[in-house]
């Protein structure tokens, strides 16, 4: 609990200092900041709580698999 409660503490002070030289510059940059700041927060939190997460390359499977059978009937 303390140690998700220390990475929202740092990305909030990360957030206060970056955010607004950020806006000054430009608002597509504050944005984008402030979408990668929550991500990365949330995937900290994530990785200390050792969330099991699925792996990536599930997400290949089902586009490989005709061609995998195609080449498995072509030389199988």
């Amino acid at each position: 609990m303390w140690k998700t409660v220390i990475v929202i503490a740092f990305a909030a002070a990360a957030g206060t200092l970056e955010l607004p030289r950020a806006y000054r510059r430009s608002i597509k940059e504050a944005v984008v900041y402030a979408v990668m700041l929550a991500a990365g927060t949330v995937l900290s939190i994530a990785a200390m709580r050792t969330v099991d997460w699925p792996s990536p390359l599930l997400l290949l499977v089902p586009i490989f698999r005709p061609l995998h059978v195609w080449i498995e009937s072509l030389f199988g």
